[in-house]
């Protein structure tokens, strides 16, 4: 499905944490961020790797980014 939302990855390469990873979701309207959100985060196949991925670390802080006019 697509939600029309972009999607980054960044790992730190030069840092003195190097156990980060940052991805970022962006999109052009606030409102289809909130609902894509909502709808991937409360998918079946998301909870599971997210289960999963919590078994290699935690998550620390969530943001989203939008254009604002």
């Amino acid at each position: 499905m697509d939600h029309n939302i972009n999607v980054s990855m960044w790992v730190p390469v030069i840092t003195a944490d190097m156990q980060r990873l940052y991805v970022g979701y962006s999109g052009f309207n606030i409102v289809a961020i909130g609902k894509a959100t909502d709808v991937v985060g409360l998918s079946k196949e998301f909870q599971e790797m997210f289960v999963k991925a919590s078994q290699f670390g935690t998550l620390d802080r969530s943001c989203l980014m939008t254009t604002v006019k």
